[in-house]
């Protein structure tokens, strides 16, 4: 600000070696980390997601397959 009172151009992008160029590296790696958490985060809830489908498939194929069996059996022992 005191830059443009006075008259003089001021740089847009920060000095390197600065606070100001730390603070603003800082800034986008965290936002990078951020956005490299979501998307592994999502992936991961994904695949529990489908793992827990997979169970309930398996236990219902299981529970169909002692069923015929129970019915076979009946079936021959009468």
């Amino acid at each position: 600000m005191r830059g443009i009172l006075s008259g003089r151009l001021v740089a847009v992008y920060p000095v390197p070696g600065t606070r100001l160029a730390r603070s603003a590296l800082m800034r986008v790696l965290l936002l990078m980390l951020m956005l490299l958490s979501t998307v592994t985060l999502a992936g991961c809830e994904l695949v529990g997601d489908i793992f827990q489908a997979g169970m309930a498939v398996g236990v219902i194929g299981v529970l169909i397959v002692v069923a015929l069996v129970i019915w076979l059996g009946s079936k021959l022992m009468s």
